[in-house]
């Protein structure tokens, strides 16, 4: 990026999905036209579920997210995207719901799972709104807890030119939870969690991106990518530019 006239300052705060976020525009990505796929995915998580996001950015999805009561993990490798992410935790003030990282996207597939067992979300109460607290004060009610959660139920990685290539992090990791907790009482999202995987493909008939995608996809998993597995969805985002389609990939983590 370069300067062509005016003070050299690149920080700005925008406003997305009830959330205010500032960064450097120079040293961090952010894109206004994803602003519809931030709300579609944070619109799919639910309360109490914690999220994984692999390549968190400023936090477009977990700070919205927090909001709603989700917890999330989120992570990113680019120091100043991580500054940033922690501002942003703080000043939306949803340092109860999202822990941080900057970690390489692999180690943190293959860490996060476990350092949750080892430190689980704790039972806390839940973010409500100006007229959730009145009309619990109205009833002369308390607020139903979030509860102790020590699992991901989904993964997000946004990063589209080389997601798809960390999805080989998954079969190590989740085979030896599968292997480990397979006489247990688990929830399925335990051992086989919702991974959505933003990628780009040449191909802008849904038919042809489905067979590009799914293909790549299985190479790295190491298992078969197909739309008749559980959880799978392939979401058109938007046109990036001629020959350049962007899409998100939706599907559960399978038995390995």
């Amino acid at each position: 990026m370069e300067l062509l006239a005016g003070v050299d300052d690149y920080i700005v705060t925008t406003k997305e999905l009830n959330s205010l976020f500032t960064f450097d525009f120079k040293k961090v990505y952010w894109n206004s036209r994803l602003s519809h796929e931030h709300e579609r995915l944070v619109n799919s998580f639910k309360e109490p579920q914690i999220v994984a996001d692999v390549m968190a950015g400023v936090g477009p999805f977990a700070i919205p997210s927090a909001k709603n009561n989700v917890r999330f993990l989120a992570n990113d490798l680019n120091p100043e995207s991580f500054k940033w992410l922690n501002h942003n935790i703080k000043s939306n003030k949803v340092d109860r719901f999202v822990r941080s990282f900057n970690l390489d996207g692999r180690e943190f597939i293959k860490k996060a799972p476990f350092l949750l067992l080892d430190e689980p979300f704790q039972e806390t109460t839940p973010s409500l709104t100006q007229k959730q607290q009145k009309e619990l004060k109205h009833a002369n009610k308390s607020p139903k807890l979030l509860p102790i959660r020590d699992y991901i139920d989904h993964f997000i990685m946004n990063l589209p030119a080389s997601a798809l290539e960390f999805l080989d992090a998954f079969k190590p990791t989740y085979k030896a939870i599968q292997e480990k907790y397979s006489d247990t009482d688990r929830p399925l999202s335990f051992t086989r969690p919702m991974v959505h995987v933003h990628c780009f493909s040449k191909a802008a008939d849904m038919e042809q991106a489905t067979v590009d995608i799914c293909q790549r996809a299985s190479d790295y998993l190491g298992h078969t990518v197909e739309p008749k597995m559980d959880g799978y969805n392939l979401h058109h985002v938007r046109s990036v530019a001629p020959n350049k389609e962007m899409y998100c990939l939706s599907l559960r983590i399978p038995k390995f």
